[in-house]
């Protein structure tokens, strides 16, 4: 196990290696940076799983670092908007019971980033469950700290489906039987 946990390392390794020579070469390409900061974060679910601390949160803050680059770079691509939120979301390990400040400025920086993609993108389900996530991650932690009051005000920013579809009736020729015709309208963001 301990050598498959070294190749596995290793293997993150050449890959960052490879990704970071390619980004040299056409430093423009979000594309590659973009599959470097999934590398890093990929690394770091990894490096959580055997317990190696120090590795899982230095991969964290690269793969925060890069994707932060990429949504400054191109602050048009909400898919790099939606990358950044999600990895923002994610936590390195730490002692029980120990409040992590950073932690929770970062999900909330995730629930900004989630209202504007939802404000421009409001029918794209991708973007409200990642803001659920996020309500979710930032209730967790009100919950651990003890703070109720912000617990109900968080859970209070529910989440909902964007309404597009409306049933309206209409008078049926035939019988005195009302039936019903979908109208669609443009959904509003919730949120």
């Amino acid at each position: 196990p301990r050598s498959q946990v070294a190749r596995i390392l290793d293997s993150y390794d050449q890959a960052i290696s490879l990704l970071t020579g390619l980004i040299d070469q056409e430093p423009s390409s979000g594309r590659f940076r973009l599959a470097l900061a999934q590398c890093f974060r990929n690394r770091m679910a990894f490096s959580r799983m055997v317990g190696h601390r120090g590795l899982e949160r230095k991969s964290l803050d690269e793969a925060i670092s890069y994707l932060d680059a990429l949504t400054t770079d191109f602050p048009n691509v909400p898919v790099y908007q939606f990358e950044l939120a999600d990895t923002l979301c994610l936590n390195a390990t730490r002692p029980a019971g120990e409040r992590d400040a950073e932690y929770e400025s970062r999900v909330r920086r995730a629930v900004a980033i989630c209202r504007n993609l939802i404000a421009a993108y409001p029918t794209y389900a991708e973007y409200r469950a990642l803001m659920s996530t996020s309500l979710s991650r930032l209730a967790a932690i009100h919950r651990a700290g003890g703070e109720v009051e912000a617990l109900s005000l968080t859970h209070r920013r529910r989440v909902r489906p964007p309404r597009t579809v409306r049933t309206t009736w209409f008078p049926c020729t035939r019988s005195k039987r009302r039936t019903p015709r979908a109208v669609t309208h443009p959904s509003t963001p919730t949120t």
